[in-house]
């Protein structure tokens, strides 16, 4: 069990690809909270109160598994609407 570092909303979407296996996923998050902590001395906060990101990603079923696929994705901050 830990500590939480940062608390957000989350919504998904995720769109299968049923005849090729493909898949892409988009997730928002909206930080509902942070709380700082230290790493070797260095105190750190991830993100702040109403701040969004963006995470993305793609990659492939393998109906064989294991492993049951493969994926890569990127996150990054967005504006607000």
């Amino acid at each position: 069990m830990g500590t939480p570092i940062q608390v957000s909303d989350y919504r998904q979407q995720v769109i299968v690809n049923t005849v090729t296996n493909s898949f892409q996923t988009e997730h928002t998050n909206t930080v509902t909270s942070t709380k700082s902590f230290s790493l070797n001395g260095i105190t750190y906060r991830l993100g702040r109160t109403g701040s969004l990101f963006r995470t993305t990603y793609s990659g492939q079923v393998n109906p064989t598994a294991p492993p049951s696929g493969w994926f890569a994705g990127n996150a990054v901050g967005i504006k607000k609407p």
